[in-house]
Parts: structure tokens; C-alpha cells; sequence
């Protein structure tokens, strides 16, 4: 059929991946003559409509006709690496989609100068299949500098000049590059890209990319603790249909409703969410990186229900390509459990590589790390820890990481002055989303902590105790709480002899896993 073997020759195929071949799905489906005469057509049409089972048979069928030619057309050859390589997408197969990308590339070489011209949208529909390849690896700074070269040059899905095919397909790119900066905590340039994605598409359309973009603003906002705006952002998302089955794109919304519950009190959700019969295992998420992204947040969420236990279970065996994300929370969690000695040393195994890791998660380890250090007396390294970790959060507004650290940040800036003068206003505006680091009386590990008093403090060795969490110096103690220098170092004798303790540092960390502080 001449007509079919035509939209062949004219690069329909890569125009339909891009997303901007609908009239010739259309025709395929409509009649089926076209399918049957040219199953190239048929095939990227299935894909179109996510009719896996479809595509790839005609795909085998179109493979064996050309396998039968001894020099078939380069467009034909092309057309096959690329649906291969979509095909790899839709099932995580990241080694045979990267080999099929590669091979396309070499192709593209053989066409003429006019069929070129003709299909600008062909680079970046193989950029845009190769970063989810390297987004399901765990590769996100990669994944990030392929979908710039994607997205081209800023708003060049504007570009008047370009054909319609290259403008979706530059867009698709620039929502997926949004959600992964927002994601990473670079929310500036998340919003620059998603806000300007939204004002010059459609925002009711099933466009991948403006459905990225959509949960990239929904992310933004909960990293910003305006939940309010992300929830409203997020019900948007998700009441608009794909135009396709992209399993990232699901990911990527599953993922952001399961942070929205975790940030708003409701880790039952997240339960539900990951557990329940729509549940996204691993076994049911193609995505590696996507899985592991779930058991960190089914840790957290057992983390906020009060069940550390749980919680590390559920990070066992340790998650390879979240691996600081999860240990961050195991420390949380061993803590919580009273085994502070192993959170201690967990603590420092945890990697900081600024240039390795997103801004999220060194804000935490920074945090982290300056909570252990007050622990050990070492206010400058905290003074310097706190410092690093609040002017990072205070550029990107993040407000919700910052919010995770707990109460003791609060305490120890309103006492550093020029960390008060600094960063006061924005600590002004974090609100408290840290999981309570106390425990009730023997929820404690019966180890070297030794959650066990066995004489009950008084209301005064209490209130000493409480302010020694908060960093105060015995002055200060007595200032508070109107007493002599004198009478609060007999309260101190007199707790630090009930928790069996010889240092100030250690009497809070058995408060804190008696529940006392």
C-alpha cells in the first residue's frame, strides 16, 4: 500500500513517539489496512495507545521483512531501533534501550540532508528515552545534563521555526528535567522550567511533559512546606489522563502523594498507598530507582507511625542507589530505638559529596551531623555544620528538610548570634515536621544506653535536664529557672548520679530515650 509505505518514508514513526503523530494513529487504528500493510506503523501506533502485546508482535513481524532484505531502507532500520528503544522504556529494560539509543544515533547519520531537516524532533525524542534509562538507574545528574540537551536551549518548544513534533518533544523533556531539579531540591530552576511549561501548554492536556511539570510544582511546594498548594497541584496532576502509560510518569505521582501524606501527618496513607492492593513493590514498579525511592518511603512512614523497628526493617536490605537517603532514616530510626551508639557510627558512613548527592539530602546529612556534634560537646564543627546546611536550605526555601531536624535547631541559632542574625526570618517560617526523638519508658534497647532510671528525676532535675537539651550553659540554667550557680550544679550531681551518667551530652541522650527531654 503505497500510502502506508509513504508515511514510513516521511519519518512517521519517530514523529508518533514524539507525541505529535495522532493523526496518523488515527488513520492506523481506523484502518487497519495501513498496520497490515506497513507494521512499522502499526507498531509505533500500539505504542502510542500502550498496547504493549500489539506493538510488539508487529515490531517482530516488520524485524523478519526486513531481516529478509540485504540493504534495507535506513529510514525502516531507524524506525526499528526506535521502537525497540520505546519499547525498552515502557519495561525498564535500561541495557537493551541505551543499545537500541546508541544504534539509532549511528543511523541518523545515514540520512539525507532533507529527511534531517524534516524530523529536528529525532535527537531529542533519543535524548528523552536515554534520561529515563538513566533516571531508572539511579543516575540523576546525568539524567538531568541529557534532558537539558533535550529541552535545548530555554523555552525552545516556542521556537517558531521548529515543527510541532520537536516542540512536544522539547517539552516532554524540559517537565521530566523539571520534576527531577525539583525532586534534587534545585526548586528555582524547577519552577522556572515548569512555571514557563505550563504557561505555553496546554495544562489540561495528557502531554507527558506537562504532567512532569505538574508534579514538579506539586514537589516544589511540598518542599517548601505549602502543602495546601501542593495538595491542589497534585488532585490537578492526577484527575487529568496521560496520553500514554510512561510507568516513570506514574512513578513519579505515586511518589509525590506518598511525600505529600508523609509531610502532612498521614503515614497510614503512605501505608496504604505502598502496601494495599495498588501497592508499588518492586516487583510491580519496572523502575529500580523508583522502588527503592517507595521502601524509603515506606520506612519514613513507619518512622512518623511510631515504628522504628519497622522502619529499618522495611531499609533491609540496605536500598543501593538511595543509599544516603536510607541511611539518614536508619539513623533516625536506631535512635529512636535507644540504640544511639549504632546511629553514632551508622552517622559517619554516610557519605557527603556535595557534587554527589542532591541538595535535599546534604541539607539532612549537614543537619545530622550537627546534632551528633552538640551531642559531643563540639559546638564550633556544629556552628559550621548548621551554617553550611541553613544557607543552602534558605536559597532553595526548604523548608520542609530544614523542618525535619527538630526543635534543637531552633534552640541552638536563637543562641549562636550571627546564626540567629543570618538565618532567624527563614527558621521563622519552617514549620516542625521532625519525628519526636523521645520514647516512652522501655521502648528503649536494654543496651550500653541503658534506658532503665531507677530513682524518678524531681520537677527541678527535670527542668535542668530539659534545658540541657536545649544547649543552655549553667548560667543560663539558673538564669531560667531563677536559681544560684551553686543549687544547679547539685541538680546536675544529683541527674547525671539517676541516669548513671558523668557528662552533660550523655545525660540528655538518656533523657531523650527515657522520654525526658
Amino acid at each position: 500500500m503505497w500510502a502506508a509505505r509513504a508515511l514510513v518514508r516521511s519519518l512517521a514513526v519517530p514523529r508518533i513517539l514524539a507525541g505529535a503523530g495522532d493523526d496518523v494513529v488515527q488513520l492506523v487504528v481506523s484502518h487497519p489496512e495501513f498496520g497490515e500493510s506497513e507494521p512499522l506503523l502499526l507498531a509505533a501506533a500500539a505504542l502510542a495507545r500502550s498496547w504493549l502485546d500489539i506493538a510488539e508482535s508487529a515490531l517482530a513481524r516488520a524485524s523478519a521483512e526486513l531481516a529478509r532484505v540485504a540493504e534495507p531502507p535506513v529510514v525502516d532500520v531507524l524506525s526499528v531501533a526506535m521502537i525497540t528503544m520505546a519499547m525498552a522504556r515502557l519495561r525498564d529494560q535500561t541495557a537493551i534501550g541505551l543499545k537500541q539509543a546508541s544504534y539509532a544515533t549511528e543511523v541518523m547519520i545515514n540520512l539525507t540532508a532533507v529527511e534531517r531537516s524534516q524530523a529536528a524532533e529525532l535527537q531529542p525524542v533519543i535524548d528523552y528515552h536515554i534520561a529515563g534509562f538513566e533516571l531508572s538507574s539511579g543516575d540523576l545528574g546525568t539524567a538531568r545534563w541529557t534532558l537539558e540537551r533535550g529541552a535545548g536551549r530555554f523555552r525552545q518548544w516556542l521556537d517558531g521555526d521548529g515543527n510541532h513534533a520537536e516542540q512536544r518533544v522539547r517539552a516532554d523533556c524540559a517537565g521530566q528535567l523539571s520534576w527531577i531539579d525539583a525532586f534534587c531540591g534545585e526548586l528555582r530552576r524547577a519552577v522556572r522550567y515548569a512555571g514557563c511549561l505550563l504557561t505555553d501548554r496546554q495544562a489540561d492536556t495528557g502531554e507527558s511533559g506537562v504532567k512532569f511539570a505538574q508534579l514538579a510544582t506539586a514537589w516544589t511546594h511540598l518542599e517548601r512546606a505549602e502543602f495546601e498548594q501542593a495538595a491542589q497541584r497534585l488532585d490537578h496532576a492526577l484527575s487529568t489522563a496521560s496520553d500514554n502509560g510512561d510507568p516513570l510518569l506514574v512513578a513519579a505521582g505515586r511518589l509525590t502523594q506518598a511525600r505529600l501524606a508523609i509531610l502532612t501527618g498521614e503515614p497510614e496513607t503512605v501505608l496504604r498507598l505502598l502496601q494495599g492492593p495498588t501497592r508499588a513493590t518492586a516487583a510491580e514498579t519496572s523502575s529500580r530507582w523508583f522502588a527503592e525511592q517507595f521502601r524509603i518511603a515506606t520506612a519514613e512512614a513507619w518512622l512518623a507511625a511510631g515504628e522504628p523497628e519497622r522502619a529499618i526493617a522495611a531499609l533491609s536490605p540496605e536500598p543501593e542507589l538511595a543509599l544516603m537517603d536510607a541511611r539518614l532514616l536508619l539513623v533516625k530510626a536506631l535512635r529512636l530505638s535507644g540504640s544511639f551508639r549504632a546511629a553514632t557510627e551508622l552517622l559517619a558512613r554516610v557519605p557527603s559529596d556535595p557534587m554527589a548527592i542532591s541538595l535535599i539530602t546534604q541539607v539532612r546529612i549537614w543537619l545530622a551531623q550537627a546534632e551528633l556534634a552538640l551531642e559531643q560537646g563540639n559546638f564550633d564543627r556544629a556552628d559550621v555544620l548548621v551554617d553550611r546546611a541553613l544557607r543552602t536550605a534558605a536559597r532553595e526555601q526548604l523548608r520542609s528538610a530544614t523542618g525535619s531536624a527538630g526543635r534543637w535547631l531552633r534552640s541552638f541559632v536563637a543562641r549562636e548570634p550571627v546564626l540567629s542574625r543570618r538565618y532567624s526570618d527563614f527558621l521563622a517560617s519552617v514549620p516542625d515536621l521532625a519525628v519526636p526523638t523521645t520514647l516512652q519508658l522501655g521502648r528503649g534497647e536494654a543496651d550500653c544506653s541503658g534506658a532503665i532510671c531507677v530513682l524518678p528525676l524531681t520537677r527541678r532535675e527535670t527542668q535542668v535536664l530539659k534545658r540541657l537539651a536545649e544547649f543552655c550553659s549553667n548560667e543560663e540554667i539558673a538564669a531560667d529557672l531563677v536559681l544560684s550557680s551553686n543549687t544547679v550544679k547539685t541538680h546536675l550531681r544529683s541527674l547525671f548520679q539517676k541516669l548513671s551518667v558523668t557528662r552533660r551530652a550523655d545525660a540528655v541522650r538518656r533523657g531523650r530515650a527515657l522520654g525526658l527531654c
